[in-house]
C-alpha cells in the first residue's frame, strides 16, 4: 500500500505535540502523537481596528471586543501591559528545608522529618493567592507536572576512591515515571546539564527513587524511613566531582492535575558524603536553617537559569524578547508595510539569517546553550475581565511568519483562567504553529474551549519555541533560523454564541475510505484522519474513534437530554445514504459506549439517528477520563462502497437548555467589518446542521461506469477551490462520473491522506477509475511512499 510521508505547506501549520517526557503509562494508554496541520488565516483586518485600546467595545453586531493591543503609544514602542517571560526558567526552587508544621503529616501521614524537626523536602505546600503559579494545584502538598528540580553540592569536591553518599529518606512519587536520581559531574570545565551522569542505571524511567520508599506500601499508608547508602563507581571520578539530586516529573499524573496524589517527591535527612579517606561532607541535619531556605552549609538548590540568562542587549534582562521598530526588520511582504513596533525574539542574538540569504538580519538564536537549552519565550497579556455572556472567545494575532518547516521554530499560544482570583494551568491545543508565507496576516485561535467554568478573567500568552530538542533528528537537520515570528498586533474578542462550545480534535473527522480487505465489496472502516504513529514514521496508522472537546464554562452541560440518563448531553446525529439501508442499532460500534438513544426526521424527510457520545479515556478499562472530551466510534464492519455517512455533533447547556451543533466548516463574515459573524462550524440552528453535515464516503460509489470513473482527490479541502472544480465538472457534463476523496485535514503531513486508505491499487482503483485528478491547491509539494519508507 501507499503511505504519505511529509507535506510541505505555505500556510499556518499546527504541530500537535506531547512534552518529551510524556510516556505511555500502562498498556493501552499512549502519548499524543505529533502531527502537522494547516490553519486558515483570518481575513486581513488591520485597518479596521479602532485607535486606542478600548475594552468591551462592540466590534460587530455579534462580537464583543475584550482587548486590543498594537504596542505603540504616541509614536513610540509601548508594551501595553504585556510582559515577556523565559519559559525555560524553572517555576520555583522546590528543594527546600521544611519543618512540616501545619501540614498534618500530609495526605498519607508521610510528611515529617525522619530525624529531628527539619529535613530537606522536594515538594510544595498548599498555596493560595500568594503563589499564583501553583494555587490551582489539585492535591497539594506535593509536586507538579513537568517539574525539573536539582539539589547540588555548592562546590567541586576533592575525593579519593570509595565515594559514598549516605542519607535517611522517604519518597513518594508516581512509580515508573516521576522520581529522583543521584548524579555526578566531573567538574572539568563548566558543569552543564549534559555533563551530569546517573550514578547507576535507573531502576525506572523516573530515577533511582520513585513510588513509595522503593515501591513498598503502594496502598499509600506510611512506611518506614529508608537508610540509603549510594556508592559512586570509581569510573565516574578521578579526584574532583560534584553531586546533585535531580527530580523529574513527566507531563501528567501528579498533584497538579490530581491524578496522582503524593506527599511530595522526596525527603532527605542526615545527608553526608565519605570516601576512602573519611568524611568529605559532614552530616547535614538541616536543623539550623530557616524554614523555606533553599541552601544549607554544603548544599543548595541549583536549578539552572533559562536560555536567555546573561543576555543584556535588549530592554528585558535575560530575554531575547523585545519591542523593535518594524521598518528596521526584514519584510518580504510586497503588499503590506508595517511602520510601527513589533515584538521580536532576537535582541542580543549572535546568529543571523545568512542561511536564508540575509546576513544582515539578526535571527532567532539557535541552541543549544551551555546548559543544553533552546529558546522558548512568550509575552503575557494583562489579565482581561470576561465581561461577556459568551465563552466563545477568539485570539487574533497579526504576525509576520517566515517560519519554514525545516527551521523548527514555531509560534505557540496558551490561555489560563482566573477563578476566585486563582489562575488555572495554561491550556492550549497541545501544539505549536508555523507559516512560511512571509506576509503580514491575522491568524485566529479558539481559546474559549480552554476557559474554566466560573472564570471571571483570563490571560493569554504567545511567543516563540524552538522544537529542535524534539524534532531535530526527525523533521530536519537544517540549522537555519529566520527573525520570525514578529508580532504586530493582538486582539481578544468573544463571538456572542449561546450554549456549549464544541471543538473537534485535529484529525478527528471521519475520513473517506476504501474497503479494508482491498476489494470493491468488502466492509469499510469508519476511522478519523488522525495518525497514531510518531511524526516522521513513513507508515500511517489511522485512529479508531473521533474525539471532540465540549464545554460550557458558563453553566456546564446538561445530562440525559435523550432518555433521562445521567450521561452528559453530547450526541452525534448520524444519517446514512442510501436511506433505510441500516437500522439504528447497527450503526454503532458498541451499544454501551455509544448507544442510539433516538431517531428523528429532518425537514427534508431524511432519517437521522441520535448517538450518545462517551467520555474519552486515555487508558484501557475506562480509566484516566477527560472531563471535557468525548468520543464516537461507528461500526467498522458494516458499511460498504457506495455508502455515505453524514453526521454532526450536538450538545445542550445545563443553564439555559440551549443546544449547539457542530457541522461542516463554515466561515461567514460581516461584509462591512470583516469580523467573524458566525462561529466556524457551530450553530444554534439544527436546520443549518442538517443541511451542512460532515460526511464520510465509502469509495468507490456505485453510480460509476466500471473503469470510466474520475477520482477527484481534494487535497486542499476547505480552502475554497472545490467549487471551481465542481463548476468545471458541471460545464463538461461529467459530474456523474466523479467520485471525490476529501483530505479532511489538508495541509497535514499525515492526517486524512489518500494513500493509506487504498489497500490495493489494482483491485480498488483501476477497475473503477481511468482518471485521477489531484488538487493540492496552494500546497507546495507532496511526497508519496510505498509504506516502507521508499519514495
Amino acid at each position: 500500500m501507499f503511505a504519505f510521508r511529509r507535506l510541505v505547506v505555505p500556510g499556518l501549520v499546527l504541530l500537535a505535540l506531547s512534552p518529551p517526557s510524556a510516556f505511555a503509562r500502562e498498556a493501552g494508554r499512549t502519548e499524543q502523537i505529533p502531527h502537522v496541520i494547516e490553519a486558515m488565516p483570518m481575513e486581513e483586518a488591520a485597518a479596521l481596528m479602532p485607535t486606542g485600546r478600548p475594552l468591551n467595545a462592540r466590534a460587530a453586531l455579534d462580537t464583543t471586543l475584550l482587548g486590543y493591543w498594537d504596542f505603540e503609544q504616541n509614536g513610540t514602542c509601548y508594551d501595553d501591559g504585556w510582559v515577556p517571560y523565559d519559559l525555560t526558567e524553572p517555576l520555583m526552587d522546590a528543594w527546600h528545608i521544611d519543618d512540616f508544621v501545619g501540614l498534618g503529616g500530609g495526605t498519607f501521614g508521610r510528611l515529617g522529618a525522619p530525624q529531628g524537626n527539619q529535613a530537606l523536602w522536594m515538594g510544595a505546600r498548599p498555596a493560595g493567592l500568594e503563589n499564583l503559579d501553583i494555587c490551582h494545584y489539585a492535591t497539594l502538598p506535593g509536586y507538579g507536572n513537568a517539574w525539573w528540580q536539582t539539589w547540588c553540592t555548592k562546590t567541586c569536591l576533592s575525593v579519593t576512591r570509595g565515594v559514598t553518599v549516605v542519607f535517611v529518606g522517604k519518597w513518594d512519587s508516581e512509580p515508573g515515571y516521576d522520581g529522583t536520581t543521584l548524579q555526578v559531574a566531573t567538574c572539568t570545565g563548566a558543569v552543564s546539564d549534559e555533563n551530569w551522569l546517573a550514578t547507576r542505571p535507573p531502576f525506572s524511567r523516573g530515577g533511582h527513587w520513585d513510588g513509595i520508599n522503593g515501591g513498598i506500601n503502594m496502598s499509600g499508608t506510611a512506611g518506614p524511613d529508608s537508610l540509603v547508602v549510594e556508592s559512586i563507581p570509581d569510573s565516574m571520578h578521578t579526584d574532583q566531582i560534584q553531586i546533585r539530586f535531580l527530580f523529574t516529573a513527566d507531563g501528567r499524573w501528579s498533584d497538579e492535575d490530581g491524578l496522582w496524589d503524593t506527599d511530595g517527591a522526596m525527603i532527605i535527612d542526615s545527608l553526608s558524603m565519605i570516601d576512602d579517606n573519611g568524611t568529605v561532607l559532614s552530616v547535614e541535619l538541616f536543623e539550623d536553617e530557616l524554614v523555606g531556605a533553599t541552601s544549607s552549609d554544603d548544599w543548595e538548590s541549583c536549578n539552572e537559569p533559562g536560555f536567555g540568562a546573561g543576555n543584556t542587549a535588549g530592554s528585558y534582562p535575560d530575554l531575547y524578547a523585545d519591542l523593535l521598530s518594524a521598518p528596521s526588520l526584514l519584510s518580504e511582504d510586497r503588499c503590506q508595510t508595517v511602520l510601527g513596533c513589533v515584538w521580536a525574539f532576537i535582541a542580543g542574538s549572535e546568529h543571523n539569517y545568512a542561511c536564508g540569504g540575509f546576513p544582515n538580519q539578526i535571527s532567532v538564536p539557535r541552541g543549544p546553550s551551555a546548559r543544553n537549552q533552546y529558546i522558548r519565550e512568550s509575552i503575557y497579556s494583562p489579565v482581561v475581565p470576561l465581561s461577556t455572556t459568551s465563552m466563545d472567545v477568539k485570539l487574533d494575532v497579526r504576525l509576520y511568519a517566515d517560519l519554514h518547516r525545516d527551521y523548527l521554530v514555531y509560534l505557540e499560544f496558551q490561555v489560563r483562567s482566573f477563578v476566585d482570583g486563582c489562575p488555572t494551568n495554561w491550556r492550549d491545543h497541545n501544539g505549536v504553529y508555523r507559516s512560511n508565507s512571509k506576509t503580514w496576516e491575522w491568524f485566529t485561535f479558539d481559546v474559549g474551549v480552554f476557559i474554566a467554568p466560573g472564570a471571571t478573567e483570563i490571560q493569554v500568552r504567545t511567543g516563540v519555541r524552538d522544537m529542535c530538542p524534539v524534532w531535530c533528528d526527525v523533521l530536519s537537520t537544517l540549522q537555519c533560523h529566520s527573525h520570525a515570528p514578529l508580532i504586530d498586533q493582538v486582539r481578544l474578542y468573544a463571538v456572542e454564541h449561546v450554549g456549549p462550545l464544541i471543538s473537534p480534535s485535529r484529525g478527528a473527522y471521519f475520513n473517506d475510505n476504501f474497503s479494508e480487505d482491498g476489494t470493491l465489496t468488502g466492509t469499510v472502516r469508519v476511522d478519523p484522519a488522525v495518525d497514531i504513529r510518531a511524526s516522521g514514521n513513513p507508515v500511517i496508522d489511522t485512529g479508531d474513534s473521533m474525539a471532540v472537546t465540549v464545554t460550557d464554562p458558563m453553566s456546564g452541560l446538561s445530562t440525559g437530554a435523550f432518555g433521562g440518563d445521567s450521561w452528559a448531553s453530547v450526541y452525534a446525529y448520524v444519517g446514512v445514504w442510501p436511506q433505510g439501508k441500516y437500522s439504528g442499532d447497527q450503526i454503532t460500534d458498541d451499544p454501551f459506549r455509544w448507544p442510539v438513544v433516538d431517531s428523528t426526521t429532518s425537514p427534508a424527510g431524511d432519517r437521522w439517528y441520535v448517538v450518545r457520545l462517551d467520555t474519552a479515556f486515555s487508558a484501557v478499562g475506562r480509566s484516566d477520563p477527560a472531563d471535557d472530551r468525548f468520543c464516537l466510534d461507528l461500526n467498522d464492519n458494516l458499511f460498504v462502497p457506495g455508502d455515505t455517512i453524514c453526521y454532526f455533533i450536538a450538545a445542550q447547556s445545563a443553564g439555559t437548555g440551549s443546544w449547539a451543533y457542530y457541522h461542516d466548516r463554515l466561515r461567514a463574515t460581516d461584509a462591512s467589518t470583516k469580523m467573524l459573524s458566525t462561529e466556524l462550524g457551530i450553530t444554534n440552528d439544527i436546520g443549518v446542521a442538517y443541511t451542512n453535515p460532515m460526511e464520510m464516503t465509502c469509495l468507490p460509489t456505485q453510480h460509476l461506469t466500471p473503469g470510466k470513473g474520475i477520482l477527484y482527490v481534494d487535497a486542499a479541502d476547505g480552502r475554497g477551490v472545490q467549487p471551481f472544480f465542481d463548476t468545471a465538472f458541471d460545464m463538461l457534463g461529467i459530474r456523474d462520473r466523479v467520485d471525490r476523496f476529501d483530505v479532511s485535514e489538508s495541509g497535514s503531513s499525515a492526517l486524512g491522506q489518500f494513500a493509506p486508505r487504498v489497500q490495493d491499487v489494482t483491485a480498488q482503483l483501476i477497475p473503477a477509475y481511468d482518471t485521477i485528478i489531484w488538487n493540492s491547491g496552494t500546497l507546495s509539494s507532496v511526497t508519496i511512499g510505498d509504506g516502507t519508507g521508499a519514495t
